[in-house]
């Protein structure tokens, strides 16, 4: 079940209030999937960075089995057993260090919430959110209908896609500018 929220013109301040709380779904929400993809500026790094202490934010690189899941020389669960939710952000930089091992463990885990790494059965309510940049033309409209084109190959395969919730238009989301800001007002 994909969740997607269309825009239309006169209820575009409704619709952007829905994106930014379709965003924070997997701050309450266990074992939630979703994709956003919105133009640079939008907050997608500041509010999964910033606004609990209950996930993980990866901002690009390499990512391992052993870091996300379970570190077989430490013997230790890894990140998504001990954090609430797990943030992919800057997506198109994320590289698996064994994407075929990655994919077939992140399908498992995104279809039931366990995966099993040797004898270790790896149980967890972990929320996952895969966060990218997208092109947007002058209309402020994607560049390109083919949303997930953009996506690092590991992560395009239909099985793995199909793991996912929902999908969040970003680009119905404003640039993030000091104005929305929100200042306590003191009673004088």
């Amino acid at each position: 079940m994909w969740l997607r929220i269309a825009c239309c013109d006169k209820n575009k301040g409704i619709t952007q209030k829905l994106e930014f709380l379709t965003r924070l779904l997997i701050f309450v929400e266990p074992r939630l999937n979703m994709i956003e993809l919105a133009p640079k500026g939008t907050g997608k790094s500041y509010v999964f960075g910033n606004l609990s202490k209950y996930g993980w934010l990866i901002s690009g690189g390499k990512v391992s089995r052993a870091k996300l899941f379970y570190d077989k020389s430490r013997q230790q669960p890894g990140i998504m057993k001990n954090y609430d939710f797990v943030t992919f952000d800057e997506i198109q930089t994320i590289i698996f260090q064994d994407p075929p091992e990655m994919q077939a463990i992140l399908k498992s885990y995104l279809e039931a919430g366990n995966a099993t790494v040797d004898n270790y059965k790896f149980l967890s309510e972990c929320s996952t959110m895969l966060m990218g940049n997208i092109e947007l033309t002058s209309a402020n409209l994607p560049r390109h209908n083919k949303y997930f084109a953009q996506l690092p190959e590991s992560f395009r395969e239909s099985a793995l896609l199909d793991r996912f919730h929902g999908f969040i238009e970003g680009w119905y989301l404003p640039r993030m500018n000091k104005s929305m800001i929100l200042k306590e007002q003191l009673a004088r």
